[in-house]
């Protein structure tokens, strides 16, 4: 279910006196404009994971309502599987409708170039960041979505998800078939990019391209998924998701729209946080390591 209603947390007097930062702006621009083109890859040497503040640890049952579906260079340029109904995520999903799963958010060890030095150089202890437990929350994604219908390219949902982040934190594989280890897909992060506006309100973009392999059969799929979120007193979140699909250019029609979107799906989203009986806020980390924050914990960061 939604969250309560209740309002934003206090944002510092500091924070508005700030100018907006040039990501910040980008970010906005992003969430609402419908003439969209397509990011090129992350230069080099930028962070291999997406961070979120430290208020946003934990976990949380999501509820996301499909808003409005747009199609900028209209429905010709669609996909194929997307252009009867539904949207990328589902072939059922429609304007209104809700979703629910749970998500997690927990603390690592960031693996920056800053702590490398701190540690090989002993210039003073690590910092850590919160990341999100990417295969835990792709499951319980795609297990949400074919709930309903089925999922991407009509496909049930992902028995098993494959993701190290020590690895490869850029990529992560997605097995739909026990018995079929080539029935999966290979999904690349791209690009990433965040800005934290104030101290209760975060802006993300992250960049995706998915390869399907089904038997024979191969599709590959690039879109963007924008987030915005804003912290509320009661430790709740509330916010936006924009995803935005792109054609590859093994798709005939790329030469005709060059980068542009095709297609948007706008979603609301109503987070809203697990906690333990005395209130305290814990999380499981992939490792099957139990993290934990104290009540009201979002209050002192």
């Amino acid at each position: 279910g939604a969250a309560e209603a209740v309002s934003p947390a206090p944002v510092a007097a500091s924070d508005s006196a700030t100018e907006e930062s040039k990501d910040t702006t980008f970010l906005r621009a992003r969430l609402d404009d419908k003439a969209l083109k397509q990011l090129g890859n992350a230069a080099p040497f930028t962070p291999n994971q997406l961070y979120y503040p430290a208020w946003f640890f934990g976990e949380y049952r999501v509820t996301s309502t499909l808003r409005s579906k747009t199609f900028p260079e209209g429905k010709k340029y669609i996909p194929p599987r997307m252009q009867r109904a539904g949207t990328f995520r589902s072939s059922t999903e429609e304007v209104g409708e809700e979703l629910e799963y749970s998500a997690r958010y927990f603390s690592t060890l960031a693996d920056s170039w800053e702590n490398n030095m701190r540690v090989n150089m002993g210039l003073g202890v690590p910092s850590a960041e919160i990341i999100e437990d990417r295969s835990y929350n792709a499951q319980q994604l795609l297990s949400a979505v074919v709930q309903g219908g089925q999922g991407m390219a009509g496909k049930r949902g992902a028995n098993r998800v494959v993701y190290d982040a020590r690895e490869d934190a850029a990529r992560f594989t997605l097995f739909f078939s026990e018995l079929d280890a080539s029935d999966k897909a290979e999904v690349y992060v791209t690009n990433r990019l965040s800005s934290s506006p104030s101290s209760s309100s975060y802006l993300a973009s992250q960049s995706f391209r998915r390869a399907l392999a089904a038997g024979t059969a191969k599709d590959v799929e690039d879109y963007e998924d924008l987030l915005s979120l804003s912290l509320l007193e009661n430790g709740d979140v509330v916010g936006r998701l924009r995803t935005v699909v792109y054609l590859t250019p093994n798709n005939a029609q790329w030469i005709q729209v060059r980068g542009r979107a095709v297609a948007i799906y706008d979603y609301d989203l109503s987070l809203r946080r697990v906690s333990d009986t005395d209130a305290s806020v814990c999380v499981e980390t992939p490792k099957g390591y139990k993290q934990c924050q104290p009540p009201l914990f979002w209050n002192a960061q």
